[in-house]
């Protein structure tokens, strides 16, 4: 852009000290918005020899966009039984600009009468916020609106929407490489620059010619770029493992932006590093239970990133693992006409482009098939099915967990069995010793290995070494004790 538009923040300075430099400092963190405008708050201006009305009047002419914040408190009348706000709101709407009037109220109990009067001549042309959060909220909406209607920002969908502060430097060709590996779209690498440019712009269609010079669509981004954050920086996943039940004390956490693979693999360790896997032998076979399935987990946390509403800023998706359950909260509401009731019967995507480039590599369930699979996943694995709801303007999905019975689960797929005698080669002696570790929770030592088996302490040391060789079992060292202490793995 040429020259930025102009934003006038308007407020009693008093009551909204705190929010006139919130509104000011989120623009210009914001690389989108900060790029378009630029903030005018009466704090900044220096000492001059004019009056102040005089001042924030010629600046409220120069602007483009007026914010309006009242409270409970009015302000000091300073000429025709006005306030300075409703004064600068006056001025500002007598000029060219008068529809990108954005009037925000604090719902507050205490109102004057003042306030009341003015904010009921607006005849409900405002919005309303509680707290710091929702009044950036509101503002990121207002914003968006006007960047919509001056053509700055597309009116086709997030996916398909244009970064025009991109450029094909921002690409990763290695990501675009992995995922065509990954994917079933025939494709001969040869000359990188060339093939890449072009599947990008013709195949996968996430690159696009803008006045001759190439920019990457937010499906682009979020998928091949070196540094998404840049340019959506709400494209974030919090995970936080809690203990207990309550979110009263954290015990580890995980805040990533990032591609979306990459945000997947992290997630997908951190999930599993901070849930149980329990062990269970049964005859000759050795059964690793994690605490839920994960093909349910990660096909609700797929859908949190391919689903959520990527135009709701300052909010970020949210995994909370607590002892008994897991929590999956992303912003956005389901896609109109979906409701609760219609999940897993039609499809409805909010960001369709993701969802097709997601399903050509396997990541995610063809259309309509994620929701019926997370609930067959979950009961066949001995837990109830997920539980969805809405609230505001967030979506969740809540996995409960088996608690203390999580050796009653059935293990999802063959790999989490593995027959010992056939795939380690086993005695009889050997796989009842890691049965009695499991099941009493006991330590075991060569002399106590050969007492209970009636075999010398060469067998009993060459079998326990073996054990120890194949990460079945590790050793413990105890201070004090003279004898190598085994533990189960």
């Amino acid at each position: 852009m040429d020259s930025k538009f102009k934003i006038f923040v308007s407020g009693n300075q008093r009551e909204f000290k705190v929010e006139r430099i919130a509104i000011k400092e989120l623009i210009k963190e914001d690389p989108f918005y900060n790029n378009i405008f630029d903030v005018f708050i009466f704090e900044d201006t220096s000492a001059t020899g004019e009056s102040p009305e005089n001042v924030y009047l010629n600046e409220v002419r120069k602007s483009d966009v007026f914010i309006g914040l009242f409270g409970d408190n009015y302000g000091e009348i300073k000429r025709d039984g006005m306030s300075a706000t409703e004064i600068e709101y006056r001025e500002f709407t007598k000029g060219p600009n008068s529809i990108n009037t954005f009037i925000l109220v604090k719902k507050t109990e205490n109102i004057d009468d003042k306030s009341r009067e003015f904010i009921n001549s607006l005849d409900n042309t405002y919005s309303r916020f509680e707290n710091l959060n929702e009044l950036k909220r509101e503002l990121r909406d207002s914003l968006f609106k006007f960047a919509t209607q001056k053509n700055i920002i597309s009116s086709k969908g997030f996916d398909d929407r244009v970064e025009m502060l991109s450029s094909y430097d921002d690409v990763d060709e290695e990501k675009v490489k992995e995922f065509l590996r990954k994917s079933n779209i025939t494709y001969n690498v040869g000359n990188i620059e060339e093939d890449i440019e072009n599947t990008l712009l013709n195949r996968l269609k996430v690159l696009k010619k803008v006045d001759n010079k190439l920019k990457l669509t937010n499906t682009g981004i979020l998928l091949f770029s070196k540094e998404p954050k840049k340019f959506i920086p709400q494209n974030e996943i919090r995970v936080l493992r809690f203990k207990g039940n309550t979110k009263t004390e954290i015990i580890d956490r995980l805040y990533i932006n990032s591609t979306i693979f990459d945000l997947l693999d992290k997630v997908e360790t951190f999930f599993k590093r901070n849930t149980r896997t329990a062990i269970k032998i049964e005859g000759f076979r050795r059964y690793n239970i994690p605490e839920y399935p994960y093909t349910a987990i990660r096909e609700a946390i797929v859908n949190a990133i391919s689903h959520r509403d990527y135009d709701i800023f300052g909010t970020v998706i949210t995994i909370n693992i607590f002892y008994d359950r897991v929590e999956i909260i992303n912003p956005g509401k389901l896609m109109p006409p979906l409701t609760i009731d219609d999940l897993g019967e039609m499809p409805v995507h909010r960001n369709p482009h993701i969802c097709d480039l997601l399903e050509k590599t396997d990541t995610m369930e063809k259309a309509g098939s994620g929701i019926p699979r997370m609930r067959e996943s979950m009961e066949n694995y001995g837990l109830t099915q997920p539980e969805f709801s809405e609230k505001g303007d967030f979506f969740k999905v809540v996995f409960n967990g088996p608690k203390e019975n999580i050796m009653d689960l059935t293990p999802e797929n063959e790999e989490e069995v593995i027959n010992l005698d056939e795939k380690f080669g086993l005695n009889k002696r050997q796989i009842s010793a890691l049965k009695i570790m499991i099941e009493s929770k006991n330590t075991m030592t060569v002399k106590k290995y050969g007492e209970h088996f009636g075999v010398s302490r060469s067998t009993a040391t060459r079998d326990l070494k073996k054990l120890l060789d194949l990460d079945l079992i590790s050793k413990d060292k105890i201070k004090g004790k003279k004898e190598t202490i085994y533990v189960i793995v």
